[in-house]
């Protein structure tokens, strides 16, 4: 019995994907998932492929010199230079790494004889912080942490530049939403209904522009990009901008409800 308490249990090494996150933790990784969403387009989305294509030697090449007596495609000849001094990785032995580093199943590679090696290093460290971020959220769980994440979410989500693009496309115009709210007159009610509708169409426009860009996003890392992942992130889309726009413009009337001011758009506040 002695000899049993004389040696403590060998556990091993405690991995912080057992510890408990802290909220400000889960709240940095739904921010950067906002920003740098793994199944839609963002300026981080963007950044990320233009350094892919830099790793894989797709940005090397110059101008040719202009006093030349005929056209030479020095551009083309130098990138395809470049390209063929990255070292290559077979696809057998990226899926092995993969393995390897613990990601299988969720790195995708692509369905291609080989990957340039840099570019598979950048596949792996991409796939770690996602992970690290999913851990993060999981490990902090609760109704106040996801009310807050989602929060958190739809903020940083709007945005992003790409968002703020795309949201931007005047599909009502502000001489219709004007008119919504003129009818709606000072019921705080009708006019959240009319930024909803307001919210939800251009949401749903912006996400219908950048579908192109979301399928190369995923056929280019080797995944499927159906109608029905189009359709989700269209929905999606237009649950954010209906939300945004109904909260934002919510939050004005109420203080000014709170003021005592007209509330504008109103047809007091036009008198």
């Amino acid at each position: 019995m002695t000899e049993f308490f004389a040696s403590p249990d060998d556990l091993g090494e405690i991995r912080s994907s057992e510890l408990q996150s802290s909220l400000s933790e889960r709240l940095g990784a739904e921010a950067m998932n906002a920003l740098d969403p793994q199944s839609s387009m963002s300026t981080m989305q963007i950044g990320r492929r233009l350094r892919s294509a830099a790793a894989g030697g797709g940005g090397a090449g110059f101008a040719p010199p202009v006093d030349l007596p005929y056209p030479v495609d020095l551009d083309t000849a130098a990138q395809d230079a470049a390209k063929a001094a990255v070292p290559d990785t077979s696809i057998e032995d990226a899926k092995a790494r993969v393995k390897q580093e613990g990601l299988e199943g969720q790195l995708p590679l692509p369905d291609q004889p080989s990957i340039k090696s840099p570019v598979l290093d950048l596949m792996i460290q991409e796939a770690h912080e996602r992970r690290d971020r999913e851990a993060a959220i999981a490990r902090h769980p609760g109704i106040v942490g996801d009310a807050l994440g989602l929060a958190t979410s739809l903020g940083v989500g709007m945005i992003d530049p790409v968002n703020l693009a795309a949201f931007s496309i005047p599909v009502l115009g502000e001489a219709r939403m004007g008119k919504m709210l003129l009818n709606a007159g000072d019921s705080i009610m009708a006019r959240t209904g009319a930024r909803l509708m307001q919210g939800a169409a251009q949401g749903a426009v912006g996400a219908a522009v950048l579908q192109p860009a979301d399928w190369w996003l995923h056929t280019h890392d080797g995944r499927d990009y159906t109608m029905a992942d189009a359709l989700h992130s269209v929905v999606m889309s237009a649950g954010m901008g209906a939300a945004f726009h109904s909260v934002i413009g919510g939050a004005g009337d109420l203080r000014s409800r709170l003021k005592g001011a007209a509330l504008k758009g109103s047809p007091e506040g036009l008198v």
